[in-house]
């Protein structure tokens, strides 16, 4: 590569020093690597609407906020649950949330918006999954291809982030719903007619399990890219390649961070996956059960002892500081945080990017092109899958309603043990949701066949 020594550099050449600190000059289009490692300065920061224009960024911490707001509303309009919770702080926030919102809707809209609202934010969910393990895996992927630079893959881990926050929430409902599921199916376990949910279809065992192998590379993918933005001077090579520039040493404001980065992941990820899946919970539960089982053998072997008081005054103040930590409350403002602190990143980051661009480079990136206008528009597909889910929700509620008076009405005109079991079991088991046939009911039956009816 040629190499001319100047005092000065034209606008398309990069301005390099030697050994000897004397200024040379190499064009922009012949830096590589080599030349970042000789001590040149990189060129100039191009825009890359794909990654960080307005309408890619917008789409993103729209989609993550309905997301947020889904799972929100959810936890306020669910349903009570038919059994109690472990937890003390979760069992009075609920008792209270369901009173007042019996008072101020009451239990059929209850319903509607629980299914609407549950049926939404699964899909945002997986979307935010799938949407964030790309990114990352693109990113990656063009860094080893020398196509990235810092301030991009910066932009972009940040958006990685607002699905991987946006999508844990998430999982708090599908926790719920899960574990929901399960008590009911061990309390039913002796009946014949088996509990048909409207959602039995769409979320079981083997889509908790692929759910489950993204977050595991999404969390592998986050850890991987955070190790690199870690490096010390990484705010400094903004405009720089991420593949020439070191991911060591380790220091600063970008070790802090990693540090936080790791161990939300670290504690977050594994709580998740664990509340995914039937075995992992009742594992957990067992182990749950026997803390609680020793930690009642243990006040009862040091009662009447000096350190008695102590115990049970530190056992207390631990078990608060536990349940609160548990607590649904606790998980959605610690979420909200980080939502509130990825819009900062987000904010902070543009900006800091556009600092060094040209004019015209920070116009190209603001601009809103077609890879821009589509994200946009697509957001209107949430929107459509809302109305939908109300609209079966509604619809739903009502069939239940008729098969139920149909089947109070049959039992009062036919013969109760007769008919009652095939009635039920139709009930239960119609996987239209439509009304069983009601060929031999009440309707088609005499007056005095009703009156003489055993």
């Amino acid at each position: 590569m040629d190499s001319s020594m100047s005092s000065t550099c034209s606008t398309t050449q990069l301005r390099c020093y030697d050994d000897s600190y004397r200024l040379f000059c190499i064009e922009a289009a012949d830096f590589d690597c080599s030349w970042y490692d000789r001590g040149c300065a990189c060129p100039a920061l191009r825009a890359n609407p794909d990654i960080a224009g307005k309408g890619v960024i917008a789409a993103f911490i729209i989609t993550a906020s309905l997301t947020l707001i889904g799972t929100v509303a959810y936890l306020l309009f669910r349903p009570a649950s038919e059994f109690p919770t472990l937890n003390p702080i979760n069992r009075k926030l609920r008792l209270v949330v369901s009173r007042i919102r019996q008072r101020v809707i009451g239990p059929r809209m209850t319903t509607i918006w629980s299914e609407a609202l549950f049926e939404i934010v699964m899909q945002l969910s997986d979307q935010q999954l799938v949407t964030g393990t790309a990114m990352l895996a693109t990113i990656i992927y063009l860094r080893n291809q020398g196509a990235i630079t810092v301030y991009h893959f910066t932009m972009a881990t940040n958006l990685a982030w607002f699905s991987s926050n946006t999508h844990l929430l998430s999982l708090l409902i599908l926790r719920g719903w899960l574990s929901e599921e399960g008590k009911v199916a061990k309390r039913d376990k002796d009946f014949s007619a088996t509990r048909q949910s409207r959602s039995k279809s769409i979320f079981n065992e083997y889509r908790s399990l692929w759910r489950a192998i993204f977050m595991v590379i999404m969390a592998i993918l986050l850890i991987y890219t955070n190790l690199f933005v870690a490096y010390e001077d990484w705010y400094d090579k903004y405009d720089c390649p991420v593949s020439c520039v070191p991911s060591k040493p380790i220091g600063g404001q970008p070790k802090r961070w990693l540090i936080v980065n790791l161990v939300f992941i670290l504690s977050s990820y594994p709580i998740a996956l664990i509340g995914l899946f039937a075995f992992t919970r009742r594992e957990w539960m067992k182990a749950r059960s026997r803390i609680h089982n020793w930690d009642e053998k243990k006040d009862v072997t040091i009662k009447g002892f000096v350190i008695y008081k102590p115990y049970r005054y530190v056992r207390r103040v631990l078990l608060s500081l536990w349940y609160f930590a548990a607590s649904e409350i606790f998980e959605v403002a610690i979420q909200i945080a980080w939502f509130g602190l990825g819009i900062r990143w987000v904010v902070e980051d543009r900006k800091r990017g556009h600092d060094i661009m040209t004019l015209d480079e920070t116009d190209v990136e603001d601009s809103l092109g077609f890879g821009q206008l589509v994200p946009i528009l697509l957001l209107a597909l949430p929107l459509m899958s809302f109305l939908e889910a109300c609209y079966y929700s509604w619809r739903g509620l009502d069939v239940e309603d008729e098969q139920k008076r149909l089947f109070k009405r049959r039992l009062t005109a036919s013969h109760p043990l007769e008919n009652s079991h095939r009635l039920w079991h139709d009930f239960n088991n119609n996987p239209q949701g439509y009304s069983p046939d009601f060929s031999d009911s009440c309707f088609d039956l005499q007056p005095a066949q009703i009156v003489s009816a055993p």
